[in-house]
């Protein structure tokens, strides 16, 4: 089960929440005894002029360094406005492409995986919202488990946020949450 750091930050328009994974140390270990010794093979079959081979271990080794940075420098960042939901995968030395999915009328934040390690409960979450046809469609999963009380703070910081929509639209007073 992968964990995570979770990073909040509001700045009256977005909410920002960022994970970052906390990587554990036998999955450094094989993830890394697993590189060595595709590089050794690669590199075996390089020497003996065996090039179909030594492109197929390659291929195969480009697949594990993904998946090796992201269980060592896997960030996973979402921007959440009124109107849309934005998100992205960082690698560490790559950043995949920052995609943005518009919602309709309502979004629900609702947490789907429950997990309990200790004294800690984690939770993974998805965001459901309507489609052109007014029927619920989920529009995004979260990848890494949070702690439940990071999931409660989000939870917190994305009513703050349609909160204040809420008073710009309507030229409310200003609503101070305590």
């Amino acid at each position: 089960m992968s964990t995570s750091n979770l990073l909040l930050h509001y700045d009256g328009i977005c909410v920002y929440a960022t994970s970052k994974i906390k990587p554990n140390l036998v999955a450094i270990m094989i993830l890394t005894f697993v590189n060595i010794i595709l590089l050794t093979v690669i590199t075996l079959f390089a020497i003996e002029s065996l090039p179909i081979p030594a492109i197929v271990f390659g291929l195969a080794e480009l697949f594990i360094i993904k998946y090796t940075l992201w269980n060592f420098f896997g960030e996973e960042r979402l921007i959440i406005n009124d109107k849309t939901l934005s998100y992205q995968q960082h690698y560490g030395f790559f950043t995949t492409t920052l995609h943005t999915i518009a919602f309709n009328k309502k979004i629900w934040i609702i947490d789907y995986d429950k997990v309990s390690l200790g004294n800690t409960s984690y939770v993974k979450f998805l965001f459901e919202s309507y489609d052109k046809n007014s029927l619920p469609e989920v529009i995004y999963h979260s990848v890494f488990n949070i702690t439940e009380a990071d999931f409660k703070k989000f939870l917190q910081y994305i009513e703050r946020l349609f909160i204040d929509d809420l008073v710009r639209e309507h030229a409310m007073p200003e609503i101070h949450l305590n």
